[in-house]
């Protein structure tokens, strides 16, 4: 089987369009990772950014930021005007981590522009209110990905692998919902539990739950990029080595001797954006 590694070089960037701030601040995060990303506060300086970067030879963005405290990332209509023109000039090829988007307005609004949602979806309460701190039930969760499918979005949505308190039998009722929902690709995440006092799991017991996404979902698994560095090494190589995903993101250096083709750019690009990314 063959699998198509991925990562961010030069044709592909992170954008935080609320700068280093984030007012839900998640207790895993913090806005962290936001330092990770391009910072932009405002549309006019939005289109200044999106305009120098294609100079420099980017052609796709992904579009993220701190969440609002309902969850939502607070895109502005101007900012969705400046990337609905940024698409038209340059060709962008946009994802977005939209959050729960709970109104068909919005979702509507991204159709306009956006490629691709990355969608983190969970059954967990535990990580809805004690990790996220939303005041919403799982039957949101399912309801926001509903929306943004029923305005004929593509949704690529992340499953944790493992969190602490991820189970076989929520992780099988996850997969259920979303392949009754028809969806065909999967990302799949590995927790990581910076300011959590919890032991990392084995690699063997991702493999095993890997195996098991394997058997319960019809369609394509992708490995993301959120994962502890300390697993890496031998999951990665894993993984790769034994087919069990298609594609993987940021690679462990020894497991690019089995991957078969690289791009630069995010895993959940659909397959006819992939070409203008590809390395080699």
């Amino acid at each position: 089987m063959s699998v198509k590694a991925f990562m961010h070089k030069n044709k592909f960037v992170a954008i935080s369009i609320t700068g280093l701030h984030c007012s839900l601040r998640c207790k895993h995060c913090k806005a962290l990772f936001l330092r990770g990303m391009i910072p932009v506060t405002d549309s006019k300086h939005l289109m200044e950014l999106l305009t120098e970067l294609h100079m420099k030879g980017v052609r796709g963005v992904l579009i993220s930021g701190g969440f609002s405290t309902d969850g939502t990332l607070p895109i502005t209509d101007e900012m969705v005007r400046v990337f609905v023109d940024a698409k038209k000039k340059y060709e962008y090829v946009f994802n977005i981590h939209a959050g729960i988007v709970r109104s068909t307005e919005l979702a509507l609004k991204l159709k306009k522009f956006v490629d691709v949602i990355d969608f983190e979806f969970t059954l967990s309460r535990h990580m809805l209110r004690d990790v996220r701190g939303l005041n919403i039930e799982p039957s949101t969760v399912i309801e926001a990905i509903e929306l943004l499918l029923s305005v004929g979005l593509d949704v690529v949505p992340h499953v944790f692998l493992w969190h602490p308190w991820q189970s076989d039998e929520l992780l099988q009722r996850e997969l259920r919902v979303l392949r009754d929902l028809g969806l065909r690709r999967l990302t799949l995440l590995v927790f990581i539990p910076k300011y959590f006092d919890v032991p990392l799991p084995h690699v063997d017991e991702l493999l095993k739950r890997i195996r098991m996404v394997r058997e319960l979902f019809n369609g394509e698994i992708y490995l993301g990029c959120m994962r502890p560095t300390e697993l890496k090494s031998k999951l990665d190589v894993e993984v790769v080595r034994q087919g069990f995903v298609d594609r993987i993101a940021n690679p462990h250096p020894i497991a690019m001797k089995y991957v078969t083709e690289l791009y630069d750019a995010c895993c959940s690009l659909p397959s006819c954006a992939l070409p203008i990314f590809k390395i080699g």
